[in-house]
């Protein structure tokens, strides 16, 4: 399932108004009949088409702000994303580092998280996950 609001190049919080807007500028460019490549136009006026119809009444547009905040949630997420892990595995502070051994212990990367755990046990002395 892709973005309709992003399709469409509106934001979530778009009036009817301005998705019927929207929708109506970009058919205009991509409608089979009035376009030379009938083809690469008609899959993409399709899917224009398809988010529109998505969007334009309230209960059609409940539906998929839930079906995709729910995709969203179960790890199917947008590219623009914040990425945790990755942001933990950046800093170099001994809290950020212990919760990164956490974190990977809670997500299924167990062996990394006893790499962590053993290079900061032996590069710090005074190392330990409780305090």
């Amino acid at each position: 399932m892709e973005d309709c609001y992003k399709i469409l190049g509106v934001q979530p919080n778009a009036s009817v108004a301005e998705i019927k807007t929207a929708f109506r500028r970009k058919a205009k460019l991509l409608h089979p009949d009035l376009s030379k490549e009938n083809r690469a136009n008609s899959k993409a006026f399709q899917k224009i088409l398809k988010a529109y119809q998505a969007l334009i009444n309230s209960h059609g547009r409940a539906i998929f702000d839930l079906s995709y905040m729910a995709r969203w949630s179960n790890g199917s997420k947008p590219k623009e994303t914040f990425d945790y892990r990755l942001w933990l595995l950046e800093r170099t502070d001994e809290e950020s580092r212990c919760k990164l051994i956490f974190f990977d212990l809670m997500h299924g990367h167990e062996d990394e998280a006893v790499e962590e755990y053993k290079r900061l046990s032996i590069s710090r002395v005074d190392f330990s996950l409780s305090k």
